[in-house]
């Protein structure tokens, strides 16, 4: 790793120098070389459309027994916490969809002239979208070749298809522009392979045992509904990775002597974990939830509570006591209802600083999953609402989150 560094950072600086300094008497094509390989503002991108998008499509699948696998009641297609068909996915997708994309900047270098490997994380099945839970996904691995191949599994035949693109840096002289307004700069993007023109949103969960972890459907749902919403929201669990940050179950590695295995962390500890899971080049963007037993009382009765309005740290009661984590979708609205806090989303009804007020029929604790069941005093109301909050926010909330405001804000 760290020769392909010294290698990366020595072709660059050759590039830039060649491209700067060369006149008419230099090699054109030596030139052209040097020109493609410069990154200007050293963000990890070149200036020139040398950098790669590398989409992987579904083209077909052959299932036992026969019979299609696109189209409206055709089954559950989910890739990367994305589901692409089934549930309340969007009609439309097909073999010419993207299933997964990856981008590649500088770190086309690295390794020579050997392909870049990813893995994604496929799930095919039928019948109803709540059987995710209970599925094992499949490990597709594909890389930044044009290709097309077909692997065969336990459901039948599926044909996997990639295509390369190319890009420019939008901003070569300009490492901290953030084009897409996600509080996420172009130098960040890099480490994360994120695009310049959707907004990015990092959130590491954590989970003190393993029996309240985010369970894969509630995940899946949040990764939907924000993605038709022009959001690609990344949950880091302990099922999925990204190099520099950590999800899935902690121990104390704090002084909060109230933090046990069951109980958890309390509110202002979460901070303290963050160094442990969040690498400083991270830090300033990656949002940080943990789900635990109860809400300790230190942190006021209720079942979660962010770290402010906006803000990066959240701690969540992880089921209801008997029904557990799935029943009315708990989890997955929780989660976020309290996210919400931190892109700067406020309760309808009560509202507050620093959320404008929202137009009169949005403020109804049953149409958004930010109503609050403290701003009903009617027993009967407070409970018929919490359970009809559908899982997505207002019109007017989806165009007012607040992503910037969360960066490097309160912990």
């Amino acid at each position: 790793m760290k020769k392909s560094k010294f290698l990366l950072a020595f072709v660059a600086a050759v590039a830039l120098f060649v491209g700067n300094s060369c006149q008419q008497s230099c090699n054109p094509g030596l030139v052209n070389i040097a020109r493609s390989l410069r990154d200007t503002d050293n963000d990890g991108w070149y200036d020139t459309t040398t950098n790669q998008q590398v989409d992987l499509f579904i083209t077909q699948v052959l299932t036992i027994g026969g019979g299609g696998i696109f189209g409206p009641g055709r089954s559950n297609i989910i890739v990367d916490d994305q589901i692409l068909q089934g549930g309340n996915a969007p009609a439309g997708f097909g073999p010419n969809t993207p299933v997964a994309t990856k981008r590649i900047g500088t770190t086309l270098l690295e390794g020579g002239d050997a392909p870049k490997i990813f893995v994604s994380k496929v799930k095919i099945f039928g019948g109803f979208i709540t059987g995710s839970n209970d599925v094992q996904p499949l490990e597709v691995k594909w890389h930044n070749r044009d290709s097309t191949w077909t692997l065969n599994t336990n459901m039948g035949a599926i044909t996997f298809r990639t295509r390369i693109t190319r890009f420019a840096d939008p901003n070569p002289n300009d490492a901290t522009a953030d084009t897409d307004g996600d509080g996420i700069t172009e130098a960040e993007e890099a480490l994360i392979g994120g695009d310049f023109n959707t907004r990015d949103i990092i959130l590491a969960v954590a989970h003190t045992s393993d029996e309240f972890s985010l369970r894969p459907l509630a995940k899946e749902q949040l990764v939907e509904v924000f993605r038709l919403h022009g959001f690609n929201l990344r949950i880091i669990d302990n099922a999925t990775s990204l190099p520099g940050i950590t999800g899935g179950k902690i121990r104390n590695t704090t002084a909060d002597t109230l933090f046990s295995i069951l109980q958890g962390p309390s509110h202002a500890t979460v901070a303290t974990l963050r160094p442990s899971l969040i690498e400083p080049p991270f830090e300033q963007f990656t949002h940080l939830a943990v789900f635990q037993r109860e809400m300790l009382p230190v942190d006021v009765a209720g079942n979660g509570r962010s770290s402010g309005i906006p803000g990066l740290d959240l701690v969540f009661k992880a089921a209801l006591p008997i029904f557990g984590r799935d029943v009315w979708e708990f989890q997955a609205k929780l989660l976020m209802h309290e996210f919400g806090h931190n892109i700067g989303l406020c309760h309808p009804v009560s509202g507050g600083p620093p959320c404008a007020p929202l137009p009169v029929a949005e403020r109804d604790n049953g149409t958004t999953v930010m109503g609050t069941p403290a701003d009903d005093p009617n027993p009967l109301l407070n409970l018929a609402n919490t359970l009809r909050r559908p899982l997505d926010y207002s019109p007017t909330q989806w165009t007012t989150i607040n992503l910037v405001g969360a960066r490097n804000s309160i912990r």
